[in-house]
């Protein structure tokens, strides 16, 4: 689509040998303000060919934006009538989109994009599943809220956090969320002129995993969970046992 095309054209592309270039790229923003640093937000992919796409479009391939509307809401009833059958009587469901974060946490298809205020975080997310071969990249999405006005774009922006109270993991990945209402136009041409896309080597990724890791950013603290904590561990051992066989 020509469409496609003009959003990738138009935005920043920039590309890191190593994990010591991105930090320091990543040191000038580090060192601005904190209400200018509150305006960029990341996603990492472990693929630099993957596009911004939602789990609804990824998995359902609309052209018309009603017939997606219609039919993510479907999804959402549907939810909503089986999980009020597992809470307890004295819990409620949240609703709006409270209710739509929920179903997405739980794997419901849906029009929302996850962000993170935290690089490093987005970089755990590019890095954790690559497969680490020599000419494949991984891409962290940058995107200057300064720089991007939800009016009229076709994109909302949901970032109050008392939505989030359902959701502990989302807290603890700094979670900020794009809701996109359209398919007409790719979300790389409307936020165009306020993406960064940069990528990185992923034969890196030892590198970068032990250097988050000793920040405190691993699957454990992420996700909260034993899942996590068993993610974590796996990793870790699996770098013992590459670096005492090499």
């Amino acid at each position: 689509m020509k469409d496609d095309h003009k959003g990738l054209a138009s935005m920043k592309n920039l590309r890191y040998k190593n994990w010591a270039d991105f930090r320091d790229f990543l040191s000038g923003y580090t060192a601005q303000p904190r209400e200018r640093r509150s305006q960029l937000v990341f996603r990492g992919h472990s693929d630099s060919n993957w596009r911004l796409k939602t789990t609804l479009d990824r998995v359902f391939p609309f052209t018309n934006d009603q017939d997606r509307e219609q039919y993510f809401r479907g999804l959402l009833s549907e939810f909503e009538k089986e999980a009020i059958g597992l809470l307890s009587p004295q819990t409620s469901l949240p609703e709006g989109k409270a209710l739509e974060l929920l179903a997405r946490h739980h794997g419901v298809p849906s029009p929302i994009l996850d962000w993170t205020e935290s690089s490093y975080i987005a970089s755990f997310f590019a890095f954790e599943d690559v497969s680490p071969q020599p000419r494949n990249h991984v891409a962290i999405w940058m995107l200057d809220l300064g720089l991007f006005s939800p009016i009229g774009s076709g994109i909302d922006l949901v970032d109050e956090m008392g939505l989030l109270r359902f959701n502990r993991r989302a807290l603890r990945q700094r979670g900020l969320f794009t809701r996109v209402l359209t398919v007409r136009r790719s979300v790389e041409t409307i936020m165009s002129d306020a993406l960064t896309r940069i990528l990185l080597p992923s034969a890196i990724k030892e590198t970068v995993l032990a250097d988050l890791d000793e920040m405190g950013i691993n699957a454990a603290m992420l996700f909260s969970d034993l899942d996590g904590a068993a993610r974590t561990v796996v990793y870790r051992l699996k770098g013992w046992r590459a670096r005492t066989d090499g």
